[in-house]
């Protein structure tokens, strides 16, 4: 069968989550002025989540590659975020990774979509024009 008959069968992980506190906000109204007072904490503010992920190493004769796939969500507001990540081990000592985000769903903590004040205002707060629905990342990790 080859060299590769022991990857042919890769181990394959997937699972979902649900989490929540009692801290978290339950309006994302708030959102702009946590921004403003530099309070904000992504992955904090709501206080109901879900998410689901599946990682599939080394998928066929990809013995060097890695697919991660996650989705979690703020189910307080309705924003939602997707990611894949992409990992390519080369010689054992440096990881490339690739990584695609898509914001999705209503606007809120993964979806900012947050409209600039006007200027006649007096807000000396940051404007936000809001995030791009899909964003790249490129990564390179070395093991010492």
């Amino acid at each position: 069968m080859g060299p590769y008959r022991r990857h042919l069968r890769a181990p394959q992980a997937r699972g979902a989550d649900r989490r929540g506190h009692r801290f978290g906000y339950t309006n994302a109204d708030l959102y702009p002025y946590q921004l403003q007072q530099n309070t904000y904490l992504p992955f904090y503010e709501g206080r109901h989540y879900a998410g689901v992920y599946a990682v599939l190493p080394s998928p066929g004769p990809l013995v060097d590659v890695t697919f991660l796939v996650n989705t979690i969500g703020n189910l307080n507001d309705g924003s939602w975020l997707s990611w894949i990540d992409t990992r390519y081990l080369v010689k054992n000592v440096l990881t490339v990774t690739f990584l695609v985000n898509l914001h999705w769903g209503r606007q809120g903590e993964f979806k900012l979509g947050l409209e600039a004040p006007a200027k006649d205002a007096g807000v000396s707060a940051p404007t936000y024009n809001g995030i791009p629905y899909l964003d790249f990342q490129l990564g390179l990790l070395m093991n010492i």
